[in-house]
């Protein structure tokens, strides 16, 4: 019996939607995710437990919590004292990790500063704390009234602006890394002779047990004939404990590596190595106000609470996109405006652009071009404009798109790509505008 194309084309499209339902239930049992890329790397965000969190955007939304309650943290604690070498290079040449690129890049610019040769040795001791299950309580942790508010605040509950100010998901637990270096380096007839080893053997020993102040005041003596050198490094350590970390001879050497664990120990101390999120559609007190009220399809069918929670997490990605289209819009239109007023101030006299701006001299596309002041000025307008008119784009596009995901029930019943709106607000945060501000601000006088 022969199927037509049409039915062939049915089954075919029943099919490829079976399997994109059951990855998004997959992942939507799942649930939390874990985040330990170089998206950690920027220290000029603040990531802390219970800050809202984007992962399409890496940014970070507000603190929607009013009393966190934590878990306690396990550690994992590691102390190696060993000589640099060959094999020590090739072992750590090649780290990824952020611990194992720290040590290399510390003890290569000490080598590079200082030189080797035949006659330096040179001993690393490391102490490293790992602390993680840091972890929210949520039975015991209460959202903000000024959240709540957001969703159980008229007739309609406001996802948008929940999710645009707390995240889509918010961050969960964090995982912390704190480190302390301190490198040697002493001189001998040959770091291969009896001598070295012996010296290595004299610190080891003065870093152990009860010493007396004669004992060390010998090995200082002798650490000078040697030329002995301590640098110390650290990372993620706490600020308040730095001072007990300085060492100028053997006994505040010893004193340094004891107070090192001290100044690591602490649970909110060190470099977040990883991130576990959580998504606010699977946090219970969320759940309790969003998942009370029955949701229906444009077909008026109860839409499955699991696929309701899909679509929450999909729509408050699409949000978390276009506040940051926006920021950088705005972040860009500030930075213009402020390129203006200084070219203003520097530049205009009497209304009219000075007669040395013939000699201004403009960076764009990292190639050198010549322009004169009034170009230059001109093109700084239109860099302003075009900014202007991409932001009031995209309020133009978010506010047809998110009107209708705001419609009673679509926010939690569709997914924003089957709008035609938010179809067209997609292909604008696609393709935002990339401008180099910075280009224009201030131009240089050419040679």
């Amino acid at each position: 019996m022969k199927k037509s194309f049409k039915s062939i084309r049915l089954v075919v499209w029943v099919a490829l939607n079976f399997v994109s339902l059951s990855l998004n239930l997959n992942f939507a049992l799942a649930g939390v995710m874990s985040i330990t890329d170089s998206r950690l790397d920027d220290l000029s965000m603040t990531p802390n437990i219970g800050r809202g969190y984007s992962p399409a955007t890496n940014t970070f939304q507000s603190l929607c919590f009013n009393d966190i309650t934590v878990t306690k943290s396990s550690s994992d604690f590691e102390y190696i004292y060993e000589e640099i070498n060959d094999d020590w290079w090739e072992q750590y040449k090649t780290s990824n990790s952020l611990e194992g690129s720290f040590i290399y890049n510390f003890v290569e610019s000490k080598f590079h500063t200082y030189g080797t040769s035949k006659t330096k040795t040179w001993l690393l001791a490391r102490i490293q704390l790992k602390k993680y299950y840091s972890a929210m309580n949520e039975n015991a942790s209460i959202m903000s009234s000024a959240a709540k508010t957001l969703l159980t605040s008229g007739p309609k509950q406001d996802l948008i602006a929940f999710f645009s100010v707390c995240g889509p998901y918010y961050v969960r637990s964090l995982n912390r890394l704190s480190s302390f270096y301190a490198l040697l380096s002493y001189e001998t007839a040959n770091s291969d002779s009896d001598e070295a080893k012996q010296f290595r053997l004299r610190i080891e020993s003065k870093m152990q047990g009860i010493q007396t102040e004669a004992d060390d005041q010998t090995f200082n003596q002798e650490a000078n004939v040697k030329k002995l050198r301590i640098f110390i490094s650290g990372v993620g350590l706490s600020a308040e404990a730095l001072s007990g970390l300085l060492a100028t001879d053997i006994k505040t050497f010893r004193a340094a590596i004891a107070n090192a664990l001290a100044a690591m120990s602490d649970s909110d101390v060190g470099r977040i190595i990883a991130m576990e999120l959580s998504p606010w559609t699977e946090h219970l007190e969320f759940q309790s106000i969003v998942g009370a009220m029955e949701v229906h399809d444009g077909s008026g069918s109860v839409v499955a609470p699991w696929l309701a929670k899909i679509y929450q997490e999909q729509n408050s990605d699409l949000v978390a996109q276009v506040a940051r289209v926006r920021k950088q819009y705005l972040a860009n239109i500030y930075k213009a405006k402020s390129c203006k007023a200084e070219l203003i101030y520097n530049w205009v006299e009497n209304g009219e652009i000075d007669s040395l701006s013939q000699f201004w001299f403009l960076k764009i596309n990292d190639k050198n071009k010549s322009k004169n002041g009034r170009e230059f000025y001109q093109e700084l307008e239109k860099v302003l404009t075009l900014y202007k008119s991409a932001h009031d784009q995209l309020i133009a596009l978010s506010r047809g798109c998110f009107d209708y995901l705001q419609r009673e029930e679509v926010f939690s019943s569709r997914p924003y790509y089957e709008v035609s709106n938010c179809q067209r607000l997609e292909f604008h945060l696609s393709m935002p505008v990339k401008v180099e501000i910075l280009n224009y601000c201030m131009p240089q006088l050419k040679q």
